[in-house]
C-alpha cells in the first residue's frame, strides 16, 4: 500500500485483485475466438528506420502481442493451474522443433541420440496434453523448463532444472499481474525488454545452442534459469515498490525525451534498463524525487540514483560495454570510469 495517496491505494488494490480472481476462477478453456489477438505490429521495422538497432528492437512486436494476451487472460479470468490456453498450445510444436534443430548439430554421437530420445518422449507427452486440452499456464512453463533441460550436459544443468521448477512454482502466485513468457528469441532487445517488464511480462529465452550472457557461456538450461532468476528478482522488486511505479517511471522517461534525437532516446532506454534489469532499488524518496521531477531535471534524478549504486560498489561493467553510454556522454561517463 502507498500511504497518503488514495488514488495509488486503489490502483494497487485493483491490480492485486486480478490475482485472486484468477485463482478462484473455474474457466476451463480460452480459445482464439476469445483472445481476439490482432496481427503482429511492425514496430521493429519503423524503429530501425528511425535509427534504432536490433540490440534495442529485437522482439518488440512479440512483446506488443504478449501485452494484448496478458490483458485478455486477465479479463477472461484465466486460472494458471486449470485453464487450457490455445495461445500456448499453438506454440508447443515450434518450441519442440527449435530444440530438435539444436540437437542435430553435431549429429551421430551417443549423447545426441540419448537427448533426441528424451525429446521424443517429451514430445509424445506434450501431444497428449494438447489433445486433452491441458495446456495451462503452469504446464506451459514447466514444459519449457523440461525442453531447455533436454540438452543438459553438466551437473549444474541438472541443479538448474530443479531450481527452475521450484522458482516457477513460487511465481505462479503472481499471475496474471506478472506473466513469464518463454520465447525463441533468446535475448530480447533493450527497448522491448523495458516495455515488457513495465507491463509485468518477463521473457524466458529458450535457446538451442550455447549463448554468451553477462560474459559467461550458458547452456540452454543455464540460460533459461538465468532469465528466470532475473524475472524473479524483477517481480519481487516491483511488488516491493508497487508495480505501477515502474510503468509511471518508464512512461515519464519516454515522454521526457520524445522528439529528441534517437541517440538520446536510446541512452534513456539504456538508463532505464540499468535501473530495472540490474535490480537497483526504487523506493522511498528515490521514487518520489524521480516521479515528481520535471522533464528538465529527470536526467539528473536518474543519474543520481545510478551514481549512488556505483558508490556502494555495484558493478555495471557488463552493461556499460554496450555501444552507447547512458544518459550523457560527459558527466556520467566520468562517474562510470572512476568506479568500473
Amino acid at each position: 500500500m502507498v500511504s497518503g495517496n488514495p488514488r495509488k491505494v486503489v490502483k494497487v488494490e485493483s491490480e492485486f485483485e486480478a490475482i485472486f480472481e484468477a485463482f478462484k476462477s473455474n474457466k476451463k478453456t480460452i480459445g482464439h475466438d476469445e483472445l481476439k489477438i490482432l496481427p503482429r505490429t511492425q514496430e521493429a521495422e519503423q524503429l530501425k528506420r528511425d535509427g534504432y538497432t536490433t540490440a534495442y528492437t529485437k522482439g518488440i512486436d512479440e512483446v506488443n502481442e504478449w501485452m494484448a494476451v496478458k490483458q485478455r487472460l486477465t479479463e477472461l479470468k484465466a486460472n494458471p493451474h486449470t485453464t487450457h490456453i490455445d495461445y500456448f498450445a499453438d506454440k508447443v510444436e515450434s518450441h519442440i522443433a527449435h530444440i530438435r534443430q539444436g540437437l542435430q548439430s553435431p549429429p551421430g554421437s551417443q549423447l545426441r541420440r540419448m537427448q533426441l530420445m528424451q525429446l521424443r518422449k517429451l514430445e509424445k507427452k506434450a501431444k497428449e496434453v494438447v489433445a486433452n486440452k491441458g495446456v495451462t499456464y503452469k504446464w506451459w512453463l514447466e514444459f519449457n523448463n523440461e525442453l531447455s533441460s533436454v540438452a543438459k550436459t553438466t551437473r549444474q544443468d541438472r541443479v538448474d532444472e530443479r531450481n527452475s521448477k521450484d522458482q516457477i512454482n513460487s511465481l505462479l502466485g503472481q499471475f496474471p499481474l506478472h506473466i513469464l513468457m518463454p520465447t525463441l528469441h533468446g535475448e530480447v532487445g533493450i527497448k522491448a525488454l523495458n516495455r515488457a517488464n513495465t507491463h509485468g511480462i518477463h521473457p524466458l529465452g529458450l535457446t538451442n545452442e550455447i549463448k554468451i550472457a553477462e560474459g559467461k557461456k550458458m547452456t540452454s538450461q543455464r540460460f533459461f534459469s538465468h532469465d528466470l532468476l532475473h524475472a524473479k528478482v524483477s517481480i519481487y522488486k516491483m511488488i516491493g515498490s508497487n508495480t505501477h511505479i515502474y510503468r509511471e517511471l518508464y512512461g515519464k522517461m519516454e515522454k521526457a525525451v520524445k522528439g529528441l534525437p534517437v541517440e538520446k532516446r536510446k541512452r534513456t532506454e539504456l538508463a532505464y534498463f540499468i535501473l530495472h534489469h540490474e535490480s537497483i532499488p526504487l523506493e522511498g524518496t528515490n521514487v518520489d524525487r524521480v516521479l515528481q521531477s520535471p522533464p528538465s531535471e529527470l536526467k539528473a534524478a536518474v543519474t543520481q540514483i545510478i551514481r549512488s549504486q556505483l558508490e556502494k560498489g555495484h558493478n555495471f561493467t557488463g552493461v556499460i560495454e554496450l555501444p552507447e553510454s547512458f544518459l550523457d556522454s560527459g558527466e556520467m561517463n566520468r562517474v562510470l570510469n572512476s568506479h568500473c
